[in-house]
């Protein structure tokens, strides 16, 4: 559910409220809440990471991060240091991972991704089912793509 940045920074005068996790792709609400709060902001989405980094947010709590942590918070390092070049760059790598990791419905492929990659995942709950053989096939060859396998 989008919660509107008015609503969202009224929550944000809660003491224990410092953050929010924001998935609503329409980067011109999570602008406006940097405007109106000093509520942090992470993006929810993978391919927002930099948008929301360069609009003074926190980071990212994201799926790809599962697989290439490291690589996302260089993108974020690279842009506070100044690098923005860099961090687009870096940034434009991953997108392919990113679309990867939502060939069908999550927690089902980071979750192939990480078995692939030797990982414990745990099992999935009906109705969710195992990726099947294309979508496991398409992760495995962007995994190798980012020479993560």
């Amino acid at each position: 559910m989008n919660i509107p940045p008015e609503a969202l920074a009224e929550l944000g005068s809660i003491e224990n409220i410092v953050a929010v996790k924001q998935a609503n792709p329409d980067l011109s609400e999570s602008l406006r809440l940097r405007e109106i709060s000093d509520l942090g902001l992470y993006a929810g989405n993978d391919d927002m990471l930099l948008d929301v980094v360069k609009m003074g947010g926190w980071g990212g709590i994201c799926v790809s991060s599962h697989v290439a942590g490291e690589r996302m918070r260089r993108v974020v390092e690279l842009f506070r240091a100044g690098d923005v070049a860099g961090a687009e760059a870096l940034d434009a790598e991953l997108a392919s991972l990113y679309k990867s990791l939502f060939i069908t419905t999550n927690p089902i492929p980071v979750k192939c991704a990480l078995e692939l990659l030797g990982l414990p995942a745990g099992r999935l709950r009906l109705p969710m089912v195992e990726a099947n053989d294309d979508e496991r096939a398409a992760i495995a060859t962007e995994l190798r793509r980012q020479q993560l396998l």
